[in-house]
């Protein structure tokens, strides 16, 4: 049977960065064929300004749909199924859709608000956030996981 413990700030920030990646990465994709098969008139110029001031509200609002789905259904966004980590409510349980779409609009919130949501962690004893605080749930990491965040490189073009 696995142990959980309270994931760490640091453990939480590589499976964010994980899932930062996973977004942009398709941002970028979708957005360039978007345009390439559906704008070609449009010249290279356009499209960076184009998609350069919808960045913002397009990851966002993917941001959003991607957490508060993925921590719902299976508990795991890629990034944290890659550290084995699970958002669980404070009995341990599944969260419901209304929670993670609460809880991922308050991350959300935080990142832009400088991050101060998520460095609360750092001096947590209970290695919570605001947003988890706020949510009623908290972020727990198998302890016998056989992945290390020493040991993953994320390869970024």
């Amino acid at each position: 049977m696995n142990q959980f413990v309270k994931a760490g700030f640091w453990i939480r920030l590589a499976a964010v960065a994980v899932d930062w990646l996973v977004i942009l990465y398709s941002y970028i994709i979708i957005f360039t064929l978007f345009f390439w098969f559906g704008y070609p008139h449009i010249s290279s110029n356009q499209f960076i300004v184009i998609s350069i001031s919808l960045f913002l509200p397009v990851t966002s609002i993917a941001f959003v749909i991607y957490y508060s789905l993925t921590n719902t259904n299976s508990r795991q966004s890629l990034g944290k199924k890659l550290f084995q980590l699970y958002v669980v409510d404070s009995n341990e349980q599944q969260i419901s859709l209304v929670t993670s779409l609460k809880r991922s609009v308050m991350f959300l919130l935080s990142v832009l608000f400088f991050g101060i949501g998520h460095f609360y962690s750092l001096f947590s004893k209970e290695k919570i956030t605001v947003y988890d605080t706020h949510s009623k749930t908290f972020v727990k990491r198998d302890v016998e996981a056989k992945i290390n965040v020493k040991d993953c490189v994320v390869i970024s073009a």
